[in-house]
């Protein structure tokens, strides 16, 4: 063998090690820190604390702090199959999801295209820029900055911006008009805005009237539903269904563990009716509990979100648009004019899913959907 091949390979493998090394090191610390968070909040001894976690992360596939936030190192402990860990989840994902096909949902450039050529509802899309020069509106290709100036300039329609990728909505921006033409001032930001990226444009969608009703906002609430693709062709909705509402003034529903006042609300898949819902992180892990929301006063336990058996349709006709997909977490809106699907997710966040104890069926689903797995 070739002495500097020789040296390439001992040198690939010592990092190697080295990494693993370094990973154990820091899972080592991690569980540390937690444990003596739990310890300090939930008066949960040194000794449980260790052997309970060593189990969730050797066993269940945990990170310390994932575990602690989903109120696993709380007494009585919960079952682990109750839930789902992320590291777990997304090596089932990868084994039933084609690499090649991930920007095909998680761009949502290309996500709406082909939904729009297979007619799945979604948000009218009116157009693309990418960094604030190149794109298109109405199918049109753009080409200078000052096209989209004029563009913006001519609209008299509230949009909704975001990025062509992004998760847990991050970088949402919403721009109001009230029927009248955009100031001089907001045309300013908004350009300055598509500079910084790639951004889809598109019509601002409001809740459902009944959803409205519910929480005394027109903010879109939206749901994540959960398909399987199964090899016979048959699409299955995971009993594993949410939706988020709004608890306050803002214009987006993101939960984002518990920091945003925001509420999560289980969904039975097959009737539509919420069954439990959950508020803010509690200092020890886990969430608190609630049944009436907080502006609006009204009890929505037990009431049903409507459109629900649309999205179910609709659903499974668009989760065959993606055959290379196993399973996908589709954030669905409903809206006075129907439900509309806001987009795909190719490595679907457990965490809701995990902490309303609805981890087994998304496992058992992906499991079906894989004899392999």
């Amino acid at each position: 063998m070739d002495f500097n091949l020789y040296v390439d390979i001992l040198e690939r493998v010592a990092l190697k090690k080295l990494s693993s090394y370094i990973d154990n090191v820091k899972t080592l610390f991690g569980i540390i820190k937690v444990v003596h968070r739990a310890n300090k909040y939930n008066n949960l001894s040194y000794i449980d604390g260790f052997r309970r976690l060593i189990d969730l992360v050797k066993n269940w596939k945990y990170n310390p702090e994932e575990a602690y936030i989903n109120g696993l190192l709380k007494k009585p402990f919960d079952d682990p199959k109750k839930g789902i860990s992320k590291r777990e989840l997304s090596r089932m994902q990868h084994s039933v999801n084609i690499n090649d096909w991930y920007y095909m949902v998680e761009d949502k450039s290309f996500f709406y295209q082909i939904c729009e050529a297979r007619a799945i509802p979604i948000p009218k899309v009116f157009g693309v820029c990418y960094k604030g020069q190149q794109g298109y509106w109405d199918n049109i290709r753009v080409t200078t900055l000052d096209c989209w100036h004029q563009i913006f300039s001519d609209l008299k329609k509230d949009i909704i911006i975001k990025p062509t990728r992004s998760n847990y909505g991050r970088d949402v921006y919403v721009f109001r008009c009230n029927g009248a033409f955009f100031e001089k001032s907001v045309i300013k930001e908004i350009i300055s805005l598509l500079k910084s990226g790639n951004f889809i444009i598109q019509e601002l969608l409001e809740s459902h009237s009944q959803i409205a009703e519910m929480t005394c906002t027109k903010t879109l609430q939206s749901a994540r539903m959960m398909t399987v693709l199964k090899g016979s062709g048959e699409v299955e909705v995971i009993d594993a269904a949410f939706i988020k509402f709004v608890a306050n003034d803002s214009i987006i529903d993101n939960f984002h563990h518990g920091t945003t006042g925001n509420l999560v609300a289980q969904v039975d898949s097959k009737t539509g009716l919420i069954t439990q819902m959950i508020s803010e992180a509690l200092p020890g892990g886990g969430f608190g509990s609630i049944s009436t929301h907080p502006v609006s006063g009204i009890n929505l336990i037990g009431l049903e979100i409507p459109l629900w058996n649309e999205a179910i349709i609709i659903l499974k006709k668009a989760a065959k648009c993606f055959p290379a997909l196993g399973t996908l977490g589709w954030d669905v809106a409903f809206t006075d004019q129907g439900v509309r699907l806001i987009e795909a997710n190719f490595r679907y966040d457990p965490f809701v899913s995990a902490i309303l104890g609805k981890g087994d069926s998304i496992r058992s689903a992906l499991i079906e959907c894989d004899g392999n797995y």
